[in-house]
């Protein structure tokens, strides 16, 4: 929570302070104040204000044995009367011996942490170097407080004063932004917590109570408060130059009182002292030795601590934080503190001195009494000096010679402790001085600092302004840049646009076409599928055409074999003797002629029947021809029966060439007559032999109206020869037909398997080309995203 001074009027030199919770936050009156809470304070609803104004001011030196201190506020001190403070030290665990060594050690694990999780170099990185200066610059002296300065020394004085400027400004810096409660509460949370990661929990701490993570300022004084806080400084230093005069001047007193008792204990006359004042002076050698020892504690502590300000310094070197800078500052705190302690028991010491040297002259006064009344009673008359009075002047002679040497030796262990307490204070202004010469340095150099990092702020500004001015005319640049560009984009765009519309469209073209060969692709398919059945189709059917050819070759074969055996018995039947006249029954047989049944019917009537048709005819023959004709009537019925034998026999003929075309054995016999026309010509010519002797002796002893029938039947064969011969060339005809058929079906076929090939590949580029131009679309539409986005996007 922030609290700003908003508007108003007030007298200059006005405090507000502000109280929320349990915190309260001050800061001078002035504009721009401003005073912030931490997040835990929030939480209060009440907020109290308090405006507070300078009454006075007064200083006090704190003397350990001395509790009330008066006070004199003066300036618009009006109603204040009998106003004291009362200051007591504190009684804690860090006064003792346990307690300083609980404390060294809870630094070092302290150390040891920060050394750990690195906090200097974090704390260097968080605070700037004002505040670090600022906390590196130790703590003013309390005004009134005696220095270890040599009054002498007119260069220390002026060193004492830009020191002390030094220590004020950075005073005022760190209370102007309260740096060091903040910083203080940081690092004792995070000593107090410990925490893992420590850097994540002082930025949280830093977020959290003092606004985004940085360090603001919380009060900023005005132009004219700096004025007369600059005024009052100097006042300030005007006084504090008086008090070194007069500090300076006290030191002379006790150097010339210290000088004078030096000669009284080298006096060769003893000096009477009381038993009180024996006592006393054993109290104060008790009380001196306490003294010294304190002296020498302190000194080892001041040798302690310029030890630990050396290595301060060393650490400072590599790198400060704000928890070391607290360490020396508290440090430097209590040194001063023991500076001080030392310097009021000096001033005790001389003090007490002077009270000695009071007694010391009172007791020389009661001596000369006691010697003037011991004068008046030997020169009384009547007086007589006794032993006793002999022996008690040589006892009070001797206690007081035993005194004078107790005096004298207290006297001297006194200025050797005054000696040593001045030498270690010599020692400790030097050590201080070169302290000094040191701060004064860094100052120097912090000065120089601070000069080249306004100087860089101001080259900064320059450069802020010229890159304000750069950046405004880049901007306008770039503005018209990117106008350009949003035309240039939605130009590409546009055209983008028509090539993707292009794109698409042929890309539909394509998958149209792509399409389109696939039916066709298929419809070749199917069509090389019905090519592929027609040719086995055509494969099967010229294998039976090759089948039904052998056969007709053998059928010719037998046939020319039968015609060979017939043409032979024809010769045998030429060569015979002349025939008989026909009968009337002959001639009705030779004017009915030949049977109508083909000549190859004989041919095909089975070995068995033939046989038996063959046994009939030799039986009949053998019965006319060993028969006479008693007369015509037996004749006309031997005809008759020969006729009805005939007709008989023609009808069975008949029959059985009919048995013989329906199962087919007509056709093998075409095929053997086939395959005896094919047989050499040498062949023919031989006699072919009889198939059997029923046949042979039938041929033999037929009549001549009977052996007609075979010429009859030879010429009836060579007709179906000839008819098989046309029939089998015609068949030979549709194989050759069929077999050039069947090569163009393969020829189609190679045809339709090469157009298949060519729509295969012809598909492949389709699609090629469809996973092209999909490419090419998603390539423009990213340049159109790109576009979009270069075009409305923020330009570097």
């Amino acid at each position: 929570m922030d609290i700003e001074v908003a508007n108003g009027s007030w007298r200059h030199g006005l405090i507000l302070s502000v109280r929320c919770g349990e915190v309260r936050r001050q800061a001078p009156l002035a504009f721009d104040t401003r005073i912030s809470f931490p997040q835990e304070a929030v939480a209060a609803k009440q907020v109290q204000v308090d405006v507070f104004a300078k009454i006075g001011t007064d200083y006090i030196v704190v003397d350990p044995r001395t509790e009330l201190y008066a006070l004199n506020i003066g300036g618009d001190a009006d109603g204040f009367s009998g106003l004291a403070l009362r200051v007591r030290p504190q009684q804690d665990e860090g006064t003792t011996q346990g307690g300083f060594r609980a404390r060294l050690e809870d630094a070092q694990a302290t150390d040891e942490y920060i050394e750990q999780h690195d906090l200097r170099q974090f704390a260097s990185q968080v605070v700037p170097q004002q505040q670090q200066q600022a906390l590196r610059a130790p703590p003013k002296h309390p005004p009134g407080a005696l220095t270890d300065s040599d009054p002498g020394d007119t260069a220390s004085v002026s060193t004492e004063e830009r020191l002390q400027r030094v220590r004020q400004d950075a005073a005022e810096y760190v209370e102007r932004f309260d740096l060091r409660q903040v910083l203080q509460s940081m690092f004792q949370r995070v000593i107090r917590e410990r925490p893992e990661n420590p850097f994540e929990f002082m930025q949280e701490f830093l977020s959290n109570g003092s606004g985004n993570g940085t360090i603001r300022p919380w009060a900023v004084a005005s132009i004219e408060a700096d004025a007369i806080e600059e005024e009052k400084r100097m006042q300030r230093e005007q006084e504090r130059e008086g008090q070194l005069a007069a500090a300076v001047a006290q030191l002379e007193e006790q150097r010339a009182r210290i000088q004078l008792l030096e000669t009284r204990l080298r006096s060769p006359e003893p000096e009477a002292w009381s038993a009180d004042t024996a006592r006393e002076l054993q109290g104060e050698r008790e009380r001196e030795r306490q003294l010294a020892a304190a002296v020498a504690q302190v000194e080892a502590q001041v040798q302690h601590i310029h030890q630990l300000e050396q290595q301060l310094r060393d650490a400072e070197s590599r790198t400060l934080s704000p928890t070391a800078a607290e360490l020396a500052l508290r440090r430097e705190q209590e040194h001063q503190h023991q500076l001080t302690l030392a310097r009021a028991q000096v001033s005790a010491q001389a003090r007490r001195i002077e009270t000695l040297e009071q007694q010391l002259a009172d007791a020389a006064e009661a001596k000369a009494a006691q010697q003037e009344l011991a004068d008046a009673a030997t020169s009384r008359p009547g007086h007589s000096p006794s032993a006793e009075s002999d022996a008690a002047q040589a006892a009070v002679f001797e206690a007081a010679a035993a005194r004078d040497a107790a005096v004298a030796r207290e006297l001297a262990a006194a200025a050797a402790a005054v000696q040593a307490s001045a030498a270690a204070r010599d020692a400790a202004v030097a050590r201080e001085l070169a302290t000094l010469a040191e701060r004064t340095e860094l100052q120097r150099r912090c000065h120089e600092f601070e000069h080249q990092q306004k100087e860089m702020e101001h080259k900064i500004q320059e450069l802020q302004s010229e890159t304000r001015e750069k950046v405004n005319l880049k901007e306008a640049s770039t503005n018209a840049e990117v106008a350009a560009m949003h035309r240039a984009a939605a130009a590409r765009e546009a055209a983008a646009a028509k090539d993707m519309a292009g794109l698409m469209e042929r890309m539909e073209a394509e998958r149209n076409e792509h399409a389109e060969a696939r039916k066709k692709c298929a419809e070749l398919e199917r069509s090389h599928e019905d090519a592929r059945k027609r040719c086995s189709e055509l494969e099967r059917f010229h294998q039976g055409a090759l089948e039904r050819c052998v056969e007709l070759e053998r059928a010719n074969q037998e046939a020319l074999q039968r015609c060979a055996a017939l043409e032979a018995k024809a010769e045998e039947l030429q060569a015979a003797p002349p025939p008989v006249p026909p009968v009337r029954g002959s001639r009705l047989k030779a004017e009915k002629g030949p049977p109508e049944l083909p000549g190859r019917a004989v041919k095909a009537v089975p070995e068995e029947e033939e046989e038996v048709l063959c046994s009939k005819a030799a039986m009949q023959a053998s019965g006319e021809s060993t028969a006479e004709p008693e007369s015509e009537a037996e004749a006309e019925a031997a005809v008759q029966d020969e006729c009805r034998s005939l007709e008989e026999i023609r009808a069975e003929m008949k029959a059985v060439l009919n048995r013989a075309l329906e199962d087919g054995s007509l056709d093998r016999l075409v095929h053997a007559d086939q395959a005896e026309a094919a047989l050499p010509a040498e062949e023919e010519a031989a006699p072919a032999p009889p198939q059997n002797k029923a046949k042979a002796v039938l041929l033999e002893e037929a009549p001549l109206e009977q052996k007609a029938v075979p010429r009859e039947d030879h010429e009836q064969a060579l007709r179906e020869r000839a008819e098989l011969e046309s029939r089998h060339h015609e068949a030979l005809q549709k194989c050759t037909e069929q077999e050039r058929r069947l090569e163009a079906a393969l020829r189609e076929q190679k045809e339709l398997e090469g157009q298949h090939e060519q729509a295969l590949a012809q598909c492949a580029r389709l699609e090629r080309r469809c996973s092209e131009a999909e490419w090419q679309q998603a390539q423009l539409l990213r340049q159109v995203g790109e576009l979009q986005t270069g075009g409305r996007g923020p330009v570097e």
